[in-house]
């Protein structure tokens, strides 16, 4: 950490900002200047907040913690001000504090632990999601949670024996169910009411075996299709072949990473493209054909599927089944 912040070692044309964000108070550290301060975490901290980073000598690169909902109005509140604010999964600082030799975890050494990311790290700033884009987030994992509690109340039933509870459990299943529906017909009015969103769903369900709840699984939770290359889609979405070879090891490669809940949902709609009459199909039959085993198979689908996906979004058209897979 000290090395972190030695003169010869960091750039002073550029100050870095660590918020550790709770659900009451930011805590801030400032580099090069090793700057203190804890703010509420509300309209008047924000309001702090920009006030002082506007009066800073040198442009500033801010990280924060993805924290669900409790950093998303100060990170729209700077960004909103012409700040540079990068929004960091938890997994990847936790990583970088653990190789510093963090053992102490308090909210000021968090801060300072965010600010020295920034400087070593230099994440691309990215503008906050749209509030169309995270009211459909809310509603598909809402979605996805009652469907798992719908899956969980129908294995029960068939368990219990007392009448009584199984009742109660029938019950449930039953408004469950109906809150199911009304997920649905929210996501189909909020993707219908914008234009942005209504168009990219119309190009990611065009492909075979997509259908609505993959369609707005990857509206709402891969917002960066279109805009990355073809390893990166794919490892974003887990379906990357990852090599396990050291010395004369080697290996079976191995998927790891990416986004676990996006990839169970999205293995449904490679199940379904390949009962189609589709390349789809004729890519899964070749591997089978050469031994590769079911779910191998079914992987490379996965990743040809959201590599189509990514170029479609990116060229701004539909799937056209005369056109090749690319």
């Amino acid at each position: 950490m000290q090395d972190l912040e030695n003169p010869k070692t960091r750039n002073d044309d550029v100050t870095y900002i660590g918020i550790d964000v709770s659900k009451s108070s930011l805590d801030v550290f400032i580099l090069p200047n090793n700057t203190r301060l804890t703010v509420s975490n509300d309209k008047p901290g924000h309001a702090r907040l920009s006030a002082l980073f506007a009066r800073l000598e040198h442009p500033s690169l801010i990280v924060m913690e993805s924290t669900g909902r409790y950093h998303r109005k100060v990170s729209e509140h700077l960004s909103a001000t012409g700040l540079a604010v990068c929004v960091i999964s938890p997994y990847k600082t936790f990583s970088f504090g653990r190789a510093m030799g963090l053992n102490t975890k308090t909210d000021k050494v968090d801060a300072r632990m965010l600010a020295c990311f920034a400087m070593v790290m230099q994440p691309v700033p990215k503008p906050p999601p749209s509030r169309a884009l995270i009211k459909l987030k809310e509603l598909v994992v809402s979605r996805r949670q009652f469907t798992v509690r719908q899956t969980g109340l129908s294995n029960q039933i068939k368990e219990c024996s007392l009448v009584s509870v199984r009742q109660m459990m029938r019950a449930e299943l039953r408004m469950t169910k109906r809150h199911i529906a009304k997920c649905d017909r929210l996501i189909k009015a909020l993707i219908a009411d914008n234009p942005l969103l209504k168009d990219r769903f119309a190009i990611i369900i065009s492909v075979p075996g997509v259908g609505f709840v993959n369609g707005a699984t990857l509206l709402a939770e891969m917002s960066e299709l279109g805009t990355l290359d073809e390893k990166q889609v794919a490892s974003l979405l887990g379906v990357a072949p990852h090599a396990n070879q050291s010395g004369t090891h080697q290996g079976k490669s191995r998927i790891k990473g990416g986004r676990k809940a996006v990839r169970n949902v999205f293995y449904m709609a490679a199940l379904s493209s390949v009962r189609m009459e589709t390349g789809f199909k004729a890519h899964f039959e070749k591997l089978m054909v050469r031994g590769k085993p079911y779910k191998v198979a079914i992987t490379a689908v996965m990743r040809k599927m959201i590599v189509l996906i990514n170029v479609l979004l990116k060229e701004n058209r539909k799937y056209q089944p005369k056109w090749p897979l690319t």
